[in-house]
């Protein structure tokens, strides 16, 4: 998996119209033309023109109305862009054997499309064979072959791997309006070679397809459709086996698109990743469960994941960064409308399918000669292999070993995930109040900490989780809420931090009231600074003794903050954030899952200074060669999903974000970004920090980026030099500074006091909604 991911919009059109509004920037947004002179005398009208004619046709905008695709070279751009995702349903199956189906093609706009090229049309055939032996039930394809082993280890000679019938071994027959038939070359009541596959005709049967095109309609193929029947009757049937919904894949992936593209639902890779298919060179499993457990697993696993592709490349899945951890199956596995068995990995398991992360238990035959195919058992710590089929025996629902559960729900809820359930249930913060939260005057807060699970709340003085291993909680005061600075906060050797009330201050001057909750007041008044909006956020882990471990262990709790005049500002959405990371939950679970908590740190004149005892400008770390690097929300996160960055942690601890996988494409705005909210920022917002000076608790002396700048360079510095080059150019020929870190000729202060044109960003003029470099069209968020 590349670190950028897979992309599910149409990149190339809006990267080539980006290029072309990006050269538009540089030509256009740099210098001045001069003033406009005056206007000129009003000339005398000029004689009239002689009538016009009929003109020829039109053609109207393109993809409003019927498309000639071809094999998808045939389309201009322009049609291209207009029609969008092809819209493609399988309508009707109208005989068996061999299979004979109607399927319509559409525009996304609804327009027909029309003279399909047979050989662009690539179709899977396959039955679901029933649950048998203790093992669930399986995909089995009719259309198969028979691949060498060529590269790499070669670990088998030979393999068996399902795969599709092109268009034109069959017979593709245009109706008009969008409306076609195709009979299939492959007659399943008849599949002898490469391996003979039996056939029955009360069997559930899935056909599907896929449209792989040239450019440039290789940028608009349709989801994948599926329809599943039986062929004894032709009765179509509502989609078997849906375990996985992609709607669950793409809220982290955006859109998954594999093998060049055209393959993109679950429903349909399904049909060839099944336990039947191997790669012959690595010896992996490619059936879907068991592949998809090992991708995600990644450095995890106990050996590296490793397919060999078209062409013999190797894709080494052990590089592969879950953001999550993996035992929330539910994050893939839930039952919805477009996934009714979605709960069905809690009642069946196979080896193979419990190997793609447990690979270290599986012991497997020798391979068939002709398809490499072994049968499988599991070795546990405790017993001799057992054999498949028997997973369940132990591992239902409710069963229990030595007292404790060992379903395979029950199994999978430990560690990250025990914990994390346990914050969710058992622990809710809340801030009631907030009074004197101005200039001059300390503020009282009045606050609680609730149990949900039996409606009272605790005490923090003598209940356990708040007087037990390494328990916290933090009353953070900040200020002001346009852009977080805290000066004045007068926290030592720390810069731009909150204030905050600890745990030990909170036990001996919080008053518990009648019903449980706190009153506190704090023991400084706000700083004059404190102009603006005041944010106070709770955040803390309690400290519990969790089942799976009988030890005490940190538990996230969801964050809240309380503005006391104007709120911050919602860019991001955390429930966004937790499409891949199911939980934020940072600094030993202290901070999770409240993005307001962690901006109020995160601000833009903080950076790590402080966890890098030791290192200074002339002699940094030796990790990164710097002595500081900003924690700034926007430039951290950012340059983290980007792969850029080193931060220092508690401890003095170095986290290289550089290898991190990043599961789409890097300019999904939308991924993290409320609508509209990635568009430039004001000039006056506050810069970036990303050199704290001699002096921590000064922000003048500071070195630092514009804060449109920081933005942007901190995702953009990744680009290749010839493309990363010309970008810093830009932004400094339009009023962006991106110093050196050591370069102190031009302060924070001077910046912040904006008396010098050089350092007013005129990003907005040509990025902003509209402009000629839109924000939402040079990303490709059409």
């Amino acid at each position: 998996m590349s670190k950028t991911g897979l992309s599910g919009r149409i990149s190339g059109i809006p990267a080539l119209l980006a290029l072309a509004c990006f050269s538009l920037a540089l030509a256009g947004c740099g210098g001045s033309d001069g003033k406009d002179g005056a206007p000129g005398p009003e000339g005398p009208p000029g004689p009239g023109g002689p009538p016009g004619g009929d003109g020829p046709p039109g053609a109207g905008v393109p993809g409003l109305g019927d498309i000639v695709i071809g094999n998808g070279s045939a389309l201009t751009q322009a049609e291209a862009l207009g029609a969008g995702r092809l819209v493609a349903e399988i309508t009707a199956v109208t005989a068996a054997t061999p299979p004979v189906i109607e399927f319509t093609l559409t525009t996304s706009r609804g327009g027909a499309v029309l003279g399909l090229a047979p050989s662009v049309l690539n179709l899977t055939l396959a039955k679901l064979q029933p649950a048998s032996g203790g093992n669930p039930s399986q995909w089995v394809s009719y259309i198969n072959r028979i691949q060498a082993g060529n590269f790499g280890p070669q670990a088998l000679p030979q393999a068996l791997q399902a795969n599709t019938e092109n268009g034109a071994a069959g017979t593709l027959v245009e109706l008009g309006g969008g409306n076609y038939r195709y009979t299939f070359a492959t007659n399943p009541a008849n599949v002898t070679a490469p391996v003979a596959v039996s056939y029955d005709a009360n069997l559930t049967h899935r056909i599907g397809f896929e449209l792989r095109m040239s450019a440039p309609g290789n940028l608009i193929f349709p989801d994948n459709p599926v329809v599943d029947f039986v062929p004894a009757t032709l009765a179509i049937q509502p989609l078997q086996k849906m375990i996985a919904a992609n709607e669950n894949c793409n809220a982290c992936h955006e859109r998954l698109e594999f093998h060049g593209g055209p393959r993109v639902t679950v429903e349909y890779c399904v049909t060839c990743h099944n336990p039947s298919t191997l790669d012959p060179d690595s010896g992996a499993i490619l059936d879907m469960a068991h592949m998809a457990h090992a991708i995600h697993y990644g450095p995890n696993r106990a050996a590296p994941y490793e397919v060999y592709g078209f062409g013999g490349t190797l894709h080494d899945y052990s590089e592969v960064t879950y953001p999550q951890s993996v035992l929330f199956c539910e994050s893939c596995h839930t039952a919805g409308t477009s996934s009714p068995a979605g709960d069905a990995w809690q009642t069946t398991a196979s080896t193979a399918i419990c190997a793609g992360c447990h690979i270290d238990g599986l012991v497997a035959t020798t391979p068939d000669p002709v398809t490499g195919k072994s049968n499988y058992a599991f070795q546990h710590s405790f017993s001799g292999p057992l054999q498949d089929g028997t997973c369940v025996n132990c591992h239902a629902p409710g069963n229990t070993l030595g007292g404790r559960p060992v379903g395979i729900a029950a199994a999978h809820e430990k560690g990250v995930k025990e914990v994390t359930l346990i914050g969710r249930t058992q622990f809710a913060y809340e801030i009631i109040s907030v009074d004197n939260a101005v200039a001059g005057q300390a503020p009282t807060i009045h606050f609680a900490i609730n149990n949900p699970s039996n409606g009272t709340r605790y005490d923090i003085s003598t209940d356990a989780p708040f007087n037990q291993g390494a328990a916290s909680l933090n009353l953070n005061i900040a200020w002001n809420t346009s852009d977080y600075s805290n000066e004045g906060s007068a926290v030592a050797g720390v810069p731009a931090q909150p204030r905050a009330l600890n745990l030990a201050y909170l036990r001996t001057n919080a008053v518990r009231q009648p019903d449980g909750s706190y009153i506190v007041t704090a023991p400084t008044v706000l700083p004059a600074a404190a102009t603006g909006g005041v944010a106070v956020a709770l955040e803390g882990r309690p400290s519990v003794l969790v089942a799976s471990t009988g030890a005490l262990a940190n538990v996230p709790v969801e964050g809240v903050t309380l503005f006391a005049g104007a709120p911050r500002r919602a860019v991001v959405s955390i429930d966004k954030c937790n499409d891949c990371h199911e939980q934020l939950a940072f600094h030993g679970n202290n901070r999770a899952n409240d993005i307001d908590n962690c901006v109020v740190c995160h601000n833009p004149d903080a950076t790590d200074v402080r966890r890098r005892v030791g290192f200074t400008w002339a002699s940094p770390s030796p990790v990164d060669g710097k002595a500081e690097e900003s924690i700034d929300m926007r430039y951290m996160i950012h340059a983290l999903h980007a792969a850029q960055n080193v931060l220092y942690g508690f401890g003095n601890v170095a986290h290289d974000y550089r290898d991190i996988t990043y599961p789409q494409a890097i300019n999904n705005c939308t991924a993290c970004h409320e609508e509209g909210t990635y568009y430039p920022v004001s000039y006056t917002r506050r810069s970036v920090t990303i050199n704290t000076g001699a002096d921590l608790a000064n922000w003048r002396d500071d070195v630092a980026l514009t804060p449109n700048a920081a933005a942007c360079w901190s995702c953009h510095q990744a680009a290749p030099d010839f493309i990363a080059i010309p970008t810093r150019a830009h932004i400094e020929q339009n009023g962006g500074y991106i110093p050196s870190p050591t370069d102190t000729s031009v302060t924070k202060e001077m910046i912040e006091a904006r008396n010098n044109s050089a350092y007013i960003e005129a990003c907005v003029l040509c990025h902003g909604p509209g402009g000629t470099a839109d924000v939402r069209a040079a990303h490709g968020l059409l």
